[in-house]
């Protein structure tokens, strides 16, 4: 007997697994290289899909009703829009998908069945038109209910503002080339569903996918606690959702740290080079030695 299972995913199916799903969502600008001076933005499209990287585990019959999915509905040669159960921040949601890429299976083990796979969404649908917590106001700065990026895995870039020559071929020679000297970090965000829920609402009030614009945000620095203003220099990616746990990767940019540290910290190690210190090699060597020796604190 025939089997026409017809062209959105199949209920009997389960959806794909969550702790391994990632989505990109592409921002609609971009910067210019950093380390070639001035940060320029600029706009490139309009059209921003959502996609994911997808992991499905079968058991035997399960994968033998995807086989014969995706042969009726000639996937691997004109893949064709459907209907496809998958959580977000809100949610269980129907989105309407295509794949971008053929699912290809990477290992079975006895009964189950694993498949990879990448997905496109033209528009993401079912996300918070209205702050998920009540009495939450969204502005433009970053939500105080929010916490701030993790402090483990964040790391942070200060392009420098000359450039050396290649001292194995010939002397030392320092070229200035910008005064504009950004700070850029990497960073990670880990929310419960609930603020997973509040950082996506804010993310669309604000209009950060379609541009970038500048926030108060909190961040860990050597002092201490400290607000920063930043801008996003990429579109936040949803990297893993375990549960009810959500992390997102972003990198975001600072035109000038603020800092509260004006004079030397008690028991703070500085450098006092001498002024003279920008000449020849051997005597940059002699003024480091006499900064050691002399200006080191006590």
């Amino acid at each position: 007997m025939a089997c026409d299972i017809g062209v959105n995913w199949p209920e009997i199916l389960p959806s794909c697994e969550t702790a391994t799903k990632s989505r990109q969502q592409q921002g609609g600008f971009r910067f210019n290289e950093l380390n070639s001076g001035t940060p320029f933005l600029q706009m490139v499209t309009t059209d921003m899909p959502t996609v994911w990287d997808v992991t499905f585990k079968f058991r035997r019959d399960h994968a033998r009703i995807f086989s014969i999915w995706l042969e009726q509905n000639n996937v691997r040669t004109n893949p064709d829009w459907f209907d496809f159960p998958i959580q977000i921040e809100s949610g269980l949601t129907t989105q309407s998908v295509k794949f971008v890429e053929y699912p290809q299976n990477t290992s079975q083990d006895g009964g189950v069945f694993t498949y990879s796979a990448k997905m496109l969404a033209k528009v993401l649908v079912g996300t918070d038109t209205v702050s998920p917590i009540v009495g939450v106001t969204i502005d433009a700065d970053w939500p105080s209910v929010l916490p701030s990026c993790e402090t483990q895995t964040k790391s942070r870039d200060q392009p420098e503002g000359f450039k050396l020559n290649d001292v194995t071929q010939s002397a030392i020679k320092q070229e200035f080339f910008s005064a504009d000297l950004p700070t850029v970090w990497d960073i990670t965000f880990k929310f419960t569903r609930e603020n997973a829920r509040l950082f996506t609402f804010w993310l669309s009030e604000n209009g950060l996918r379609e541009q970038s614009k500048w926030f108060k945000f909190p961040i860990q620095l050597e002092e201490g606690l400290t607000t920063q203003e930043v801008r996003f220099l990429d579109y936040p990616q949803a990297t893993g959702h375990d549960g009810d746990a959500f992390s997102y990767s972003a990198k975001i940019m600072s035109r000038d740290i603020v800092s509260k540290d004006k004079e030397c910290p008690e028991g703070t190690i500085y450098i006092i080079m001498n002024k003279n210190c920008n000449t020849t090699f051997d005597k940059a060597s002699q003024c480091f030695d006499d900064a050691l020796n002399i200006g080191w604190p006590s």
